[in-house]
């Protein structure tokens, strides 16, 4: 088909839910696609691209983490990794 996935930009945080603008390349139809961003990502992994997100768009992703963490009553342990995506 020719179609190539080129970027992953990381837009916008709406809600509890992270929006990405996927970037193609090879075709003139298909150019740019919007989707959430946890339906994307395995693909955009799969394709090998690149990503991009703005110092913005990466302290919304940590208010809205803390959030989620606060409403949850999950406790991080403290003799494992700090990361909250490596436990």
């Amino acid at each position: 088909m020719g179609v190539k996935l080129e970027k992953c930009f990381f837009k916008e945080v709406r809600g509890h839910h992270q929006f990405v603008e996927l970037h193609f390349g090879g075709t003139k139809k298909l150019k740019k696609l919007d989707a959430r961003a946890d339906d994307a990502i395995s693909f955009c992994l799969r394709a090998g691209c690149r990503f991009f997100a703005t110092i913005d768009y990466i302290e919304k992703s940590r208010v809205l983490e803390s959030e989620i963490v606060a409403t949850s009553n999950i406790l991080r342990s403290t003799d494992v990794n700090p990361h909250p995506y490596l436990n």
